[in-house]
């Protein structure tokens, strides 16, 4: 346990300094696929207007509304994503990140980070994205992946949003 909660640690901190290098574009979103054992981490960084439709603070009540409907569909994650294999859900973390009117990035652009951590006792060989059903001004997905058999980037889309693993 103590081995993979610092492996976790780590791919979470090194994909931290990777996204912060590839920088915010809107309809672009950037998805971190990791495994160690039967522990799996998918961390998404996706822009705030293209989940909510704003980025700055919530002036309104429907944009306060629109925090709360997609926390709530963050924690419905066969809205966000599935399996091929059965998995147990462990943990979300997610942070939706509006600036604050305290900040001095109040105009600035920014992204909300999504995590899910899974347990799949058996070889899981397909993740495909769902978002994209209902966040459609997200064109891609930028995926990156390490698993125990491989690693690699795709380009996920609409219209291929899988990615698939021989093993």
């Amino acid at each position: 346990m103590k081995n993979t909660l610092l492996f976790v640690m780590l791919l979470t901190l090194t994909l931290s300094f990777t996204t912060a290098a590839y920088g915010h574009v809107h309809g672009q979103g950037e998805l971190f696929v990791s495994q160690h054992k039967q522990t799996w981490l998918l961390q998404f960084v996706l822009p705030s207007a293209d989940l909510l439709g704003f980025e700055h603070t919530p002036k309104s009540d429907s944009e306060h509304q629109a925090i709360q409907q997609l926390a709530a569909r963050f924690a419905d994650h066969t809205q966000i994503i599935a399996f091929n294999e059965a998995c147990q859900l462990d943990s979300i973390k997610h942070s939706l990140q509006t600036p604050s009117q305290h900040t001095e990035q109040a105009n600035a652009h920014h992204d909300i980070e999504l995590e899910y951590y899974f347990t799949c006792p058996n070889t899981v060989e397909q993740v495909s994205v769902l978002l994209f059903k209902w966040a459609t001004s997200l064109t891609h997905i930028k995926a990156q992946w390490l698993n125990q058999q491989d690693q690699g980037m795709q380009k996920l889309t609409a219209a291929q949003p899988t990615i698939t693993w021989s093993f």
